[in-house]
C-alpha cells in the first residue's frame, strides 16, 4: 500500500434499538451474560413500527361551492414512512343531508380542493395519515363554502343640493356568508360611502351641483364584494323658487305687447342673479312654445315681453343648470282681434250709418260683424254686417230717431280669440230737412234734373232750378205761363225722399217738380208732385221701366201714380206722375 496509508477498516454496523423481554428480577444476570457472551450468539431482530400520529394541523379555506384544504404531516410517522392520507368532508349537521366526500392522496400531497358543496353549510374535515402499519388518528377542522353576495335591488335615487340619496333592497343571496356592509360609489367623482349591513339607504354628499352623476351599490361579505348595480343618472342642484312679480294684462288686442316680470330666488328668498328665465305660451291644449327669454338681474328679477298670436296660457320657467329647474304658472291672457273702423260721424235721419274697416288676424268671408249701441249701461246689437274679404267688413244701420248715440263695431270671439272691438265713437243723427235731401239729389250721379221745359219756355222754375233753390233753403220757383201761377212754393220732403230713393234703384230723368204748366190747381203748384220721363236710359213713352218708378214712389208714401199704363185723365203717356197729398187730375 502506499506510504502513509492505513488499511481500510470495516464500518461498524448501526445500532438498532431492540426490545428486552427479560423479567425485571433477572435483569442484572442477563446483562452480565450478554457482556461476556460472544457476538455471534445474537440474532438480527427488526425494530417494531406503528401507525402514524394525526397530521400536525389542518387548515380549511372557503371557496365558492367548495373548500381548499391543506395539512402538515404528523410529527411521528410511527417508525415507517407515510404512504398517503385519507380525507373526509361531512356536514357538521347531519340534517343538511349532504353526501360525505372522501378521497385519498399520496404521501407527497398535503393539499386538496373539494367542490360541489353547498355555500353556507358548515362541514367537518378529517385528515389521517397512513403507513404500512395502518391508518393513524384523524386531525379535524371545520369550514363552510361561500361566495360573494348577489346584486342588490335598487329602489330609488334622488338628488338635492350637493347631495343624493340612494336606496336599495338587500341581495337575494348573501353567498353563504353574512353581508358585512354596502359600498355606494359616485361616478364620475369616485366618492364612496360605506354603510352597515342593516342599512338600505345611503346619503352621498360633497357632490358638485349641475354635474350629472350615477351611483353603484354593492354588498360585501367575507368572500368579497358582490356585483355593483348602477342607478339612473341624477343631477344635484340648488333648489330655487320662481315667482311672478308683475302680472300681465289679462285681455290684450292682437298685436299689443304682453309684459310679465318674474323673480328667481333660493328657498330662503335670496336673489339668484345671472340665470336664464323663459316665458312660454300654449294655445289651447297644444305644446308650449318659447315667447321670450331673459337673464335675471342682481335682484333676481327679469322682465319678459311678447306679442301673443292668440289667446294663450303663460308660464315662466327656469331651465335647470346648477340651480334646480322650476316652472310657475302665470295666467291665461285672452287676445282680442284688432278692429279698425271708418264711418261718417254725422248723418241725417233716413240715412244709413255705413261702417267699414279691417280685422286682424283675418276671419272667414261672410263671418258676422256687429254694430253695437250703448243703451243705458248695456251694449246692444243694432245691426249685423259681414266680412267682405278675410280682413275687411261692412255693416250698415239706419237710425229711426234723431239722436246722438255711442257706437262701436264688435267682432264675436271664438276658440282662439276673444271678442274684439274698435274705438267707441259718438254718432249724430239729425232730423232731415228739405234742403239736406235736395243737396243729396244734387250730388247724386244717378238723378238727372231737366234744365228746360217741354214747352220751350225758359225760366228758373226747371227741375234743376227748383232743387237748387230748395238746397239753398228757399222755396221752389213756379213757372208763370199758361196755367202756371208763378211765384214759388214749399216742396213736400216726401217728394224729395222718393227722388233720392229712385236714384238708389235706377238712373232717372226728372222733367218737372213745381215748374211748367199743368192743369189748374195741379199738385205740382203745391210742391206735392214730380214727373219722371226717362228710366235707365229709356223714355217712359218708349216702354221704360216705369213700374219700378211707380213702386218706389208708392213705397215712399205717394198717394197717386199716373203712368202710361194708368192714365185716367190723359196727358201722362210720356212720363210717370207721382203725387202726395189730395188726389187731383195732375
Amino acid at each position: 500500500m502506499p506510504f502513509g496509508t492505513s488499511p481500510a477498516l470495516p464500518r461498524p454496523r448501526p445500532v438498532r434499538t431492540r426490545l428486552l423481554w427479560a423479567v425485571p428480577t433477572v435483569l442484572v444476570g442477563a446483562v452480565v451474560a450478554a457482556a461476556v457472551a460472544p457476538a455471534s450468539a445474537y440474532a438480527d431482530v427488526p425494530d417494531p413500527i406503528s401507525a402514524p400520529l394525526a397530521p400536525a394541523s389542518v387548515t380549511v379555506e372557503a371557496e365558492p361551492g367548495g373548500l381548499a384544504i391543506s395539512w402538515t404531516p404528523p410529527a411521528v410517522d410511527g417508525g415507517s414512512a407515510i404512504t398517503g392520507y385519507d380525507m373526509a368532508v361531512v356536514p357538521a349537521d347531519p340534517a343538511n343531508g349532504t353526501v360525505p366526500v372522501t378521497m385519498a392522496t399520496d404521501a407527497a400531497t398535503t393539499v386538496a380542493r373539494v367542490s360541489g358543496l353547498t355555500n353556507g353549510v358548515d362541514y367537518t374535515v378529517t385528515v389521517s395519515a397512513t403507513n404500512p402499519a395502518g391508518t393513524g388518528p384523524a386531525a379535524t377542522a371545520d369550514g363552510a363554502p361561500r361566495t360573494v353576495p348577489t346584486a342588490v335591488t335598487l329602489t330609488g335615487v334622488a338628488a338635492a343640493d350637493h347631495i343624493a340619496n340612494v336606496s336599495w333592497q338587500p341581495p337575494a343571496s348573501d353567498g353563504g356568508a353574512t353581508v358585512q356592509h354596502y359600498v355606494v360609489t359616485a361616478h364620475p367623482s369616485g366618492r364612496t360611502v360605506t354603510v352597515p349591513a342593516g342599512a338600505v339607504l345611503a346619503s352621498v354628499g360633497g357632490l358638485v351641483n349641475g354635474v350629472t352623476t350615477t351611483f353603484s351599490v354593492a354588498a360585501v361579505n367575507a368572500a368579497g364584494s358582490g356585483p355593483a348595480v348602477a342607478t339612473a343618472a341624477v343631477t344635484p342642484r340648488r333648489p330655487a323658487r320662481l315667482t311672478v312679480a308683475a302680472w300681465p294684462v289679462r285681455v290684450v288686442t292682437y298685436g299689443a305687447a304682453t309684459h310679465v316680470t318674474a323673480r328667481l330666488t333660493d328657498t330662503l328668498g335670496r336673489a339668484l342673479p345671472a340665470r336664464r328665465v323663459v316665458l312660454l305660451y300654449r294655445v289651447g291644449t297644444g305644446a308650449f312654445h318659447t315667447a321670450a327669454a331673459g337673464t335675471t338681474g342682481s335682484t333676481g328679477r327679469v322682465a319678459l315681453t311678447t306679442k301673443l298670436p292668440a289667446t294663450a296660457t303663460l308660464v315662466v320657467r327656469h331651465p335647470a343648470d346648477a340651480i334646480a329647474g322650476v316652472t310657475t304658472s302665470v295666467a291665461t291672457v285672452r287676445v282680442a282681434r284688432k278692429v279698425t273702423e271708418s264711418s261718417a260721424r254725422a248723418i241725417r235721419l233716413g240715412q244709413y250709418v255705413v261702417t267699414t274697416g279691417a280685422v286682424s288676424p283675418g276671419r272667414a268671408i261672410g263671418a258676422r260683424v256687429n254694430l253695437m249701441r250703448l243703451i243705458g249701461t248695456r251694449w246692444t246689437v243694432v245691426a249685423a254686417g259681414r266680412m267682405t274679404t278675410r280682413t275687411s267688413y261692412r255693416v250698415s244701420w239706419k237710425p229711426t230717431t234723431a239722436a246722438v248715440a255711442s257706437l262701436r263695431v264688435v267682432v264675436p270671439g271664438d276658440a282662439s280669440y276673444s271678442a274684439g272691438w274698435g274705438r267707441t265713437w259718438r254718432q249724430s243723427t239729425s232730423l232731415e230737412t228739405v234742403a239736406s235731401v235736395a243737396n243729396d239729389i244734387l250730388h247724386s250721379t244717378r238723378i238727372s234734373l231737366a234744365t228746360a221745359h217741354e214747352s220751350g219756355v225758359s225760366d228758373n222754375a226747371t227741375a234743376k232750378g227748383d232743387v237748387q233753390a230748395l238746397a239753398a233753403g228757399h222755396s221752389a220757383p213756379r213757372s208763370a205761363y199758361q196755367n202756371a201761377p208763378g211765384g214759388s212754393t214749399p216742396v213736400d220732403i216726401r217728394v224729395l225722399r222718393a227722388l233720392r230713393a229712385l236714384g238708389s234703384n235706377a238712373r232717372v230723368m226728372v222733367s218737372e217738380i213745381a215748374g211748367g204748366s199743368h192743369a189748374p190747381g195741379s199738385s205740382h203748384y203745391r210742391g206735392e208732385a214730380v214727373d219722371i220721363t226717362v228710366v235707365n236710359g229709356v223714355s217712359v213713352s218708349g216702354g221704360g221701366n216705369y213700374s219700378l218708378v211707380a213702386s218706389v214712389c208708392r213705397s215712399n208714401g205717394a198717394s197717386v201714380v199716373y203712368d202710361p199704363a194708368y192714365d185716367p185723365y190723359g196727358g201722362h203717356g210720356n212720363h210717370v206722375h207721382c203725387q202726395w197729398g189730395l188726389p187731383n187730375s195732375d
